[in-house]
């Protein structure tokens, strides 16, 4: 019949309610904190505190903490200060004589190309007496006992400014205004390279630098402070295999073991050749030390990214731990 519409539907429905006598309602005040003035003065003996149901959960709260990159930024820094070293820092501008020429690197070396650095179209004067030097030890070897690199050196190029490629750029600056040992010096800033960006590299990133000039220090201190540095930075298997950079010899490239990933290299070592020094003037024998940082966090952090170092992930920043474990 509903169906046909012949009939309608209707709904009724009826509430009751009853009123009772409304109870006699005691309103008590009820502490949330325990105050010093309550335990004092005694009176929290009479108070009735509030009740906390420990089931419930709590509000997660995120709270300010420093970037994990810049803690291990920090404790690198931390230890070199601590062995008695001297920060220095610099310009992220350079001529190329300081970031190439200085370091006895050939002006027609693959990394000096438009490939590698980052060139600007300005020019500036450089000091003339150790261009002259650092001139005829590209050409001839000058005194250093030497061939040099034969061909004729360009003064041009060396006035030519360039993003820095290196913080060694930096600390042969310095120790060219102060030859004299002994110096302790480190450098922990930004560099610049042409490099194609992917999980292990970017056209930017930190390096460590660091040299020790002194009359009386080679290659096995070299070796044993790189060691301390690894090891004071979580890092217990150690180990150096040769390697080639024009400014050293001899050169090494340091490696740290890490489970899962076997050996990894993280930069490059050596003493400095007479090449580099008898032309500014360094009297004494120079360690010398580049560190990729970056690398060293992503082996720290058991990171697979780099760039993810840089990026605002506040999901990966929250849940990172403040203290190492």
């Amino acid at each position: 019949m509903l169906k046909r519409k012949l009939v309608e539907e209707e709904e009724e429905k009826e509430i009751y309610v009853i009123i009772k006598q409304k109870p006699e309602v005691e309103l008590k005040e009820t502490i949330a904190d325990l105050t010093p003035d309550l335990i004092i003065s005694g009176t929290w003996r009479e108070k009735e505190f509030l009740k906390y149901d420990v089931r419930i959960p709590s509000k997660e709260i995120f709270v300010g903490k420093t970037h994990p990159y810049e803690r291990i930024i920090r404790e690198c820094r931390k230890i070199f200060l601590e062995m008695g070293f001297t920060e220095i820092k610099g310009h992220y501008v350079q001529p190329s004589f300081w970031n190439f020429d200085a370091l006895f690197q050939p002006q027609d070396h693959p990394a000096r190309d438009m490939q590698d650095t980052f060139y600007l179209d300005r020019y500036v004067e450089i000091p003339e007496d150790l261009a002259e030097k650092v001139k005829k030890t590209h050409e001839n070897g000058w005194i250093t006992g030497s061939t040099g690199w034969g061909g004729k050196w360009d003064i041009k190029k060396a006035r030519q400014l360039v993003l820095r490629t290196h913080t060694t750029a930096i600390t042969i600056h310095y120790l060219a205004k102060h030859p004299e040992p002994p110096v302790k010096a480190f450098c922990i800033d930004r560099v610049y390279r042409r490099e194609a960006i992917d999980p292990t590299h970017l056209p930017e990133f930190d390096q460590l630098e660091g040299v020790v000039l002194d009359e009386n220090v080679g290659f096995k201190d070299l070796l044993g402070l790189l060691r301390e540095f690894f090891m004071k930075m979580g890092f217990e298997d150690v180990r150096f295999r040769p390697g080639y950079f024009p400014y050293t010899e001899p050169s090494v490239e340091p490696e740290v073991y890490v489970e899962g990933l076997g050996w990894v290299e993280l930069g490059g070592a050596g003493i400095f050749r007479r090449e580099v020094t008898e032309p500014l003037g360094i009297k004494g024998k120079v360690l010398a030390w580049g560190l990729g940082i970056g690398r060293l966090a992503m082996l720290r952090l058991g990171m697979k990214d780099l760039r993810k170092l840089y990026q605002p992930d506040l999901g990966w920043l929250r849940n990172c731990p403040v203290v190492r474990r």
